[in-house]
């Protein structure tokens, strides 16, 4: 079975106070994973390595390909070697839409999270969306947003990658890192959806700063709320107000900015 580690002690030369010392430094992997739909190459990512399944499924959810976990007929990740990987998923419909001349474009999902493709929201959402803010209870915000911010050990090892949790008033139901920002909300995503657990009325738990595409995934799946330590942007709060998602910003220790739904 081939090893994949999310990091590694690596030798380092360090600089301090005038001095340059040999020491070892843990530092992330990068993972190339490709992911299949339905026999043919849909996108690739460079990601961590880990949660391969998760990831896929999350994303195809969150760029509003695929409904529910229900459209899924099977999935299935394979190791190529300890720096590559595939999942392969077949859908219950074929899906043919995506692989026409003006939807096939190389797919690459980076570390810097940039995407040279991407499909329209309000055309694919089916069910609608929000008509309402959600209601928040700010002081729970404050508890399971300390609570988030503690948890990330690789963070704390390496400051090398990105957290997203999945809340409910003041318990974190879902967890995940990657070293994409993007990712890691996939791979929440993909882990509620793979253990039933409903967006309804939860909150987004993320450790960058809010772009419009972070909001697009939230509102993909009909999450109410994104909550983060670090700032959003213009486009996300516009996105925001439109799908009447709760944006909250700079979310530490007793305070926090809300930028929409107040």
């Amino acid at each position: 079975m081939i090893e994949m580690k999310i990091s590694k002690d690596t030798k380092i030369k360090k600089y301090m106070d005038g001095k340059c010392t040999e020491e070892t430094d843990l530092v992330v992997a990068e993972y190339e994973l490709k992911l299949s739909l339905n026999g043919r190459d849909f996108v690739k990512f460079t990601c961590s390595p880990d949660e391969m399944e998760e990831l896929a499924i999350g994303y195809l959810l969150a760029e509003s390909i695929i409904d529910s976990i229900d459209d899924i007929r099977l999935t299935g990740f394979k190791s190529i070697d300890s720096e590559k990987g595939q999942v392969e998923i077949e859908t219950v419909e074929s899906r043919e839409y995506l692989f026409t001349d003006e939807a096939r474009i190389v797919r690459t999902v980076t570390t810097a999270c940039g995407k040279n493709r991407t499909f329209h929201l309000p055309l694919l959402k089916k069910n609608g969306w929000r008509t309402r803010y959600m209601k928040i209870n700010y002081e729970e915000i404050q508890m399971v947003i300390k609570d988030f911010n503690a948890r990330s050990e690789n963070f704390k090892n390496t400051g090398g990658v990105h957290s997203s949790g999945l809340s409910v008033m003041k318990e974190i139901l879902v967890f995940s890192e990657d070293i994409s920002r993007h990712n890691a909300v996939d791979k929440i995503i993909g882990k509620a959806a793979i253990n039933n657990i409903s967006f309804d009325n939860k909150v987004l738990l993320v450790s960058g700063r809010i772009s419009s595409e972070i909001v697009q995934k939230a509102a993909a799946v009909d999450i109410g709320c994104i909550v983060s330590r670090s700032a959003p942007t213009l486009k996300a709060i516009e996105l925001g107000e439109k799908y009447k998602i709760v944006i909250i910003g700079f979310a530490r220790g007793n305070r926090m900015n809300i930028y929409t739904g107040q």
